[in-house]
């Protein structure tokens, strides 16, 4: 081979080499971002369970909440009730004791 075309050969080698060189490194970096990619995807997946567990615990708690506010206020109604049913006989007169004679 004449020696221009042997140093293109070279040149080609060259760059074929560069070119490998390159997408070996881009190929490394996407298998990198595809593994950091995965692991995002499952660490969202569990926050977002533990955020419907944590949901689904408050609004039980607020339920509960809501439901021992109604039973207080039942029995401060019963015992407000209780209270004005029995004032009427407290509040009527005591039966009189009979009078007693008068002293001679």
């Amino acid at each position: 081979m004449e020696g221009p075309q042997r140093h293109s050969i070279e040149q080609l080698r060259q760059e074929i080499v560069r070119v490998q060189l390159e997408l070996d490194k881009w190929s490394s970096v996407s298998s990198r971002a595809k593994s950091e990619l995965e692991q995002a995807t499952t660490l969202l997946r569990q926050r977002q369970e533990v955020k419907r567990r944590l949901s689904e615990r408050l609004f039980k708690l607020l339920l509960d909440s809501e439901d021992s506010r109604e039973e207080r206020l039942h029995h401060v109604e019963r015992s407000l009730e209780q209270l004005t049913h029995a004032e009427p006989q407290a509040s009527s007169p005591a039966p009189s004791a009979p009078a007693a004679a008068p002293a001679a």
